[in-house]
């Protein structure tokens, strides 16, 4: 092998190197570093980064998400029955409890655990109140409440912060 070729083949092999300890994170982005399973840095900054080859770097939508839930039957403490359709804001702000929380940073499963606490905070809502009071009266401190009470949960136990939660129809 001459020496040219032997050049190029490390050459080769430095950038392939030096391309696998490299990252980036957007600034919309949120990411954390695991080595071997194991989070070693729950909060990488945007930008440029180095890492070692066998470090993952888990990335997160850090942006505002919004999230639908399905319409659901209320009963209202008339006895009258409600079909409530909402939907929640919430963003992520603890990386390692998230990534925990959601087997890996799966959004689908946050979504799902936050549909779960907003149908069970709306029931409990819409039971207290009158069909007059949901629709018009105090839907507005009736949706604060639940949004207080969603958001106290949500973050300790799954790393999301609940900014809003609304009732469309």
């Amino acid at each position: 092998m001459d020496t040219r070729t032997l050049g190029m083949t490390g050459g080769i092999i430095a950038l392939l190197l030096a391309w696998s300890c490299l990252y980036t994170v957007k600034e919309t982005d949120r990411a954390l570093l695991r080595e071997f399973g194991e989070i070693r840095n729950p909060d990488l900054a945007p930008g440029l980064g180095a890492k070692l080859p066998w470090q993952d770097v888990i990335r997160f939508d850090g942006r505002v998400q919004v999230m639908d839930t399905r319409p659901t039957e209320y009963l209202t403490n008339e006895n009258k029955i409600l079909v409530v359709d909402a939907f929640v804001i919430f963003r992520i702000v603890d990386n390692q409890q998230f990534y925990t929380a959601t087997k890996g940073g799966n959004l689908a499963i946050a979504q799902e655990l936050l549909v779960q606490r907003v149908i069970e905070g709306l029931k409990n809502k819409v039971s207290q109140r009158t069909l007059v009071d949901v629709v018009s009266g105090k839907r507005d401190e009736m949706m604060a409440e639940l949004t207080a009470a969603v958001g106290k949960s949500a973050e300790p136990e799954f790393g999301v912060d609940v900014l809003d939660s609304r009732v469309k129809k």
